[in-house]
């Protein structure tokens, strides 16, 4: 229950506002004067002040405002208590940061509504107060993290080597989400997924084009009967073209996870969390889906946790530009052969011409005249 401070200089103020409190159900702490509360507070956790405009010394007024000046303080709702009942003075509280003002004698309804309605605008404001400090944590921290993205989109579209082009954008994409395991398909003109490239860190295994280590899992079908493929999740993503993040594979029933477990079993590992992102090009076409399992606990390498939807949106980010950088390449690629059979084209044509240019000359028509004579002369 909230805690209450009660600040008055009369024991039987003190007295009935707590005994009030009580009734409420709220905690009640009590100070005879300003300078008592201020120690009060430094070792209570206070959620509303109660305080007596009218105290010898340090009156409501001056310790309103010390409260409102001290950063541990100023967000304390405070309603002032008073018997003079007049606007000027009501008004004044306010502007000194006072949350309500009550009359004196204090009426047990008033006092249960205005206490009430301070606390619940106090949890309000508690709880966007801490809304907004975890945005921008993740602000920081997705900005963070995009530094690390921006690198990575162009030390692919840098690379030269297609199966190291497909190695590194698993290896990076896992090393962004901190998975344990990743797997990349690519999708083939008859709509198939094909596997080209699996990590398992836990596991030491890789397996793929890059590593000359042939694999036996069989291409995935993305459609059957011209809907998405619910028994597997890569060829969901790839038919849906939607991202999908399971918190833990052993308790989802949309999917079929008979091959997940049994890979389980056979290498004695525990799937738990999967997350499954389309590669899409220019046109909104999946191109291939990487897929990751297992997000590991930065405080223990063994231990796997959901991923969280802001890596998602990254590892999103991260396959747009692993997807440009495989349309670029097998642009690249193209246009290469492109110019070598121009080349060719080019170089047989000019072959032609010299020939022609040859065959037409004099030179060459005088030799083929002479060999005319030298067959006449032989026969």
């Amino acid at each position: 229950m909230p805690t209450i401070l009660i600040v008055d200089d009369s024991v039987t103020a003190r007295g009935y506002l707590a005994c009030m409190l009580d009734s409420f159900g709220y905690t009640v702490v009590e100070s005879e004067d300003g300078r008592m509360a201020f120690s009060l507070l430094n070792d209570t956790v206070v959620d509303l002040i109660l305080l007596d405009q009218n105290m010898p010394g340090l009156d409501g007024d001056d310790v309103l405002q010390e409260l409102k000046s001290l950063p541990n303080y100023r967000d304390i709702p405070v309603i002032m208590v008073s018997d003079m009942d007049d606007i000027d003075n009501v008004a004044r509280c306010i502007e000194l940061g006072a949350e309500d003002y009550l009359p004196k004698p204090v009426s047990e309804i008033l006092l249960k509504a205005r206490v009430s309605a301070s606390l619940e605008k106090k949890r309000l404001a508690d709880q966007q107060r801490i809304y907004l400090e975890q945005l921008d944590v993740e602000k920081k921290r997705t900005e963070s993290l995009l530094n690390l993205v921006i690198p990575i989109g162009v030390a692919l579209s840098a690379e030269t080597d297609f199966d190291r082009l497909l190695e590194s954008i698993v290896t990076k994409s896992m090393e962004l989400c901190n998975a344990d395991a990743g797997t990349f398909y690519l999708r083939t003109p008859d709509d198939r997924l094909n596997f080209v490239v699996a990590k398992v860190l836990s596991l030491d295994l890789a397996m793929g084009v890059a590593t000359n280590k042939t694999t036996v899992f069989p291409p995935l079908d993305i459609y059957v009967n011209g809907k998405p493929n619910h028994k597997s999740v890569a060829a969901w993503v790839a038919g849906s073209g939607r991202p999908l993040n399971i918190p833990n594979v052993y308790e989802n029933r949309d999917f079929d996870f008979s091959v997940t477990r049994e890979y389980d079993k056979r290498r004695n590992y525990r799937s738990v969390s999967m997350l499954a992102v389309p590669l899409k090009n220019k046109v909104d076409h999946v191109v291939g889906v990487l897929q990751f399992i297992n997000a590991r606990d930065g405080a223990a390498a063994d231990r796997w946790i959901p991923f969280e939807e802001s890596i998602q949106q990254l590892i999103e980010v991260l396959s747009s530009l692993a997807a440009a950088s495989l349309e670029a390449y097998v642009r690249e690629q193209g246009l290469r052969q492109e110019i070598h059979e121009l080349r060719i084209e080019i170089d047989e044509l000019k072959r032609d011409r010299e020939v022609q240019e040859i065959a037409g000359s004099d030179y060459f028509q005088d030799l083929l005249e002479r060999a005319d004579q030298f067959r006449a002369d032989d026969s």
